[in-house]
């Protein structure tokens, strides 16, 4: 497979050399992977230039950011295969380092996770005691109206008993 630096990127692809190293550190903290050589230099091949091409068009449609075209280039170019592997050198120094930086990542991320749990779950206990002492307000509440009301439709009936004429005053004026 054919290698290539990032001017003949830029040639290829007519863009600015600044450009390909500005998509390819994007590209990167998105979790695409380039091919390095031993100074750790981006070397790109004709996967890469199809990455680039598709994420060049992708840019190019109405509405789309360049973060939202590059996420969509990495998740339509994932790359699992084992060619980003040195095989020929046999370093697997690199991997090792590689893999235990994952597992540190993913032991933080389950920490956070956890920690994230915990909140929610406090959030929601705090949330249903709220919803409870409110229900119980209003329910306190609309019982205290109802004591009123029976108390002041009491009153109107023994008023109106009061004012309510005997039928021998009824010939009286």
């Amino acid at each position: 497979m054919r290698t290539y630096r990032p001017k003949d990127m830029a040639e290829i692809l007519q863009i600015d050399a600044v450009t390909v190293r500005k998509y390819s550190q994007k590209l990167e903290a998105a979790g695409y992977l380039f091919q390095k050589d031993e100074n750790t230099y981006r070397i790109y091949n004709d996967t890469d230039i199809k990455v680039f091409r598709s994420l060049i068009e992708e840019k190019k449609k109405a509405g789309v950011s360049l973060e939202s075209a590059i996420k969509s280039v990495v998740a339509a170019h994932s790359r699992r295969d084992i060619s980003r592997v040195d095989i020929e050198k046999n370093d697997t120094e690199p991997l090792q380092k590689e893999i235990a930086a994952l597992k540190e990542i993913v032991s933080t991320q389950n920490q956070l996770l956890q920690e994230l749990t915990k909140r929610l779950d406090q959030q929601d206990k705090t949330m249903t005691d709220r919803l409870d002492r409110q229900e119980q307000v209003l329910m306190n509440r609309d019982e205290a109206l109802m004591s009123m009301i029976r108390e002041t439709q009491e009153t109107k009936k023994m008023i109106a008993a009061t004012q309510q004429k005997k039928w021998w005053n009824f010939w009286r004026r």
